[in-house]
């Protein structure tokens, strides 16, 4: 089966991505790890959130153009997210929660159910934190070293593993930029997501209680 990359936009300047933000937190007794500026990357599809049911083709998903351009998204603010991620979320124009509803639409229509996954939160992580360390003092440090109307800049999106390996199988997912016949999957006024695994026995559930 081919394999489950990671689709990512890699990040091609961020804020705090010198060797000073490094050295700032870096120390004999430091519990504050940086991510290697080159590894800066905003995930939209995780390896591990691909459907469970095994897809026997590829799939084919039409993205705009600007999809594959550079975008300049600017940051909301450093958050700790999971147990250890130090992250910077970002202000998301639209577009990169428009590409997961297209992936996730383009698996649905391939007959796959979605593993479930949280709110979709672009960020990219700067560092991981150990145990022992104040939660809030490394986020308001790093957020007192942010620039000014700090903004980040990534490329096209992409899929790879990030780590350096080749890999003889295609990915799942192929991707094709067109502004011709992509039409948006949602809008404001059609704000529900996709369906995901249990949604359809919910609504089966609400047609037999007559509300």
């Amino acid at each position: 089966m081919a394999r489950n990359c990671l689709v990512y936009h890699p990040v091609l300047e961020a804020p705090l991505s010198d060797p000073n933000f490094a050295q700032d937190f870096t120390g004999p007794n430091s519990n504050v790890i940086p991510t290697r500026s080159e590894e800066y990357h905003l995930t939209i599809l995780g390896a591990r959130e691909y459907p469970d049911t095994p897809l026997s083709s590829r799939l084919c998903i039409c993205l705009p153009k600007r999809s594959k351009e550079g975008l300049k998204l600017s940051v909301a603010g450093a958050r700790i997210l999971g147990e250890r991620a130090l992250v910077l979320v970002l202000n998301d124009p639209g577009l990169l929660q428009e590409e997961r509803w297209r992936i996730d639409g383009a698996f649905i229509r391939a007959g796959a159910i979605l593993s479930r996954h949280g709110k979709f939160k672009p960020h990219i992580t700067i560092a991981n934190i150990s145990s022992g360390i104040s939660r809030q003092q490394v986020i308001s440090r790093t957020e007192n070293m942010l620039p000014t109307d700090s903004t980040v800049v990534v490329g096209g999106i992409t899929q790879d593993s990030l780590s350096g390996k080749t890999f003889d199988e295609e990915p799942i997912i192929k991707f094709i930029f067109s502004d011709k016949g992509c039409s948006t999957p949602r809008t404001a006024d059609q704000p529900s997501p996709p369906p995901r695994r249990g949604q359809r026995k919910r609504r089966h559930s609400r047609r037999h209680s007559h509300r």
